[in-house]
């Protein structure tokens, strides 16, 4: 069936309290595009013997929505996969704290594709995820201390690409500075404040707090008035990119910072109606629901609670069978929707 929702129509507060058979069917999903053999979560499911590619990136991802779907549905199947996850990705950082892309092949054995789409982002998004794994289950005790070095490593990763302005460049070998990748570390950042109080490390959590603050701070000036929007990136020239015509990579990029990091204030508020007047679809088919997510975690974040109310009532009224044929990242975005907003 077609699932087509003119999003005007829809009355406010619906989104409050997701259904919990909606929230068991997007984790299902998501465990569907696990790789059983490794534990590592693929965008989408694979047939034996057929090569895939493995993003850490998008993996964080489907992890973190089977986390928030145990909070509304506490199946210990979906805290094992994520549990997994993380161990994975632990246990292939690098010295550095990075870690690479990799293929699957057809005989199941995963190998490292030697690159990674970034350094900063990969790493920022561990630290989120370990924060939010301790947030939905904080024990035993031990299951953080055993993590801790691993911590310790991708701020290491973050601290890789760190430039003397306080953002971070995307890695080593691409220095740009891009809007995307900084909010993603700000909101790592922010998450490793939390994981090393409850480590007992104040000293790195002050650490992480003053980065991250630092980071926001210095993001923020990417905002133009003249504009009307925040710029794209800056490269080390201090030369900043402005261009809002095309989802990928102009809107995204709005809407991303806004959903990570925006705040119910000015020039958040404005960037936001903007962006929802002059591109978001009135109309929308709810077969491929991710941008409107996305447009659905930054009103939350800004405090749109019209079109808050509109797309996450939207997207709560998804059933069942049509999330089969969603992708890792669909799910996770459409549970963290769903179930209340970004964090932290």
């Amino acid at each position: 069936m077609l699932l087509t929702c003119l999003i005007l129509a829809l009355g406010a507060g619906a989104w409050a309290a997701p259904d919990a058979a909606l929230v068991r069917a997007l984790a299902e999903r998501i465990l569907a595009c696990r790789h059983e053999p490794t534990g590592v979560f693929l965008m989408a499911p694979i047939a034996e013997g057929t090569p895939a590619g493995l993003s850490p990136y998008f993996a964080h991802f489907a992890a973190y929505g089977l986390l928030r779907a145990y909070e509304v549905v506490p199946d210990p199947e979906y805290l094992a996969a994520a549990d997994a996850w993380v161990d994975w990705y632990r246990e292939h950082m690098q010295a550095d704290g990075t870690v690479t892309d990799y293929r699957l092949e057809p005989d199941g054995r995963l190998t490292s594709a030697g690159d990674m789409d970034s350094t900063d982002s990969y790493a920022a998004l561990y630290l989120w995820l370990i924060a939010e794994r301790w947030r939905a289950k904080p024990e035993p005790a031990e299951w953080l201390r055993e993590r801790e070095l691993s911590c310790f490593r991708a701020y290491s990763a973050i601290m890789l690409t760190l430039q003397a302005d306080g953002l971070t460049v995307a890695k080593p070998s691409y220095p740009i500075e891009y809007m995307m990748d900084n909010a993603e570390v700000i909101v790592g950042l922010w998450s490793g404040v939390s994981v090393f109080e409850a480590l007992g490390n104040e000293g790195m959590a002050t650490q992480c707090r003053r980065l991250g603050d630092r980071m926001e701070a210095e993001l923020r000036t990417f905002y133009s008035p003249e504009h009307g929007y925040f710029a794209i990136y800056r490269d080390l020239q201090g030369r900043k990119g402005y261009q809002l015509t095309q989802w990928y990579p102009d809107v995204m990029a709005q809407v991303l910072a806004l959903m990570r990091i925006g705040r119910a204030q000015e020039p958040d508020r404005s960037v936001f109606a903007r962006v929802a007047r002059d591109f978001l679809e009135k109309e929308f088919d709810l077969t491929r629901p991710l941008r409107h997510a996305w447009y659905g975690l930054a009103a939350q974040r800004v405090g749109d609670t019209d079109w808050a109310d509109r797309i996450i009532g939207a997207l709560g009224r998804l059933t069942p069978e049509s999330v089969s044929n969603l992708d890792s990242v669909e799910c996770n975005t459409v549970l963290e929707a769903i179930t209340g907003g970004t964090r932290p």
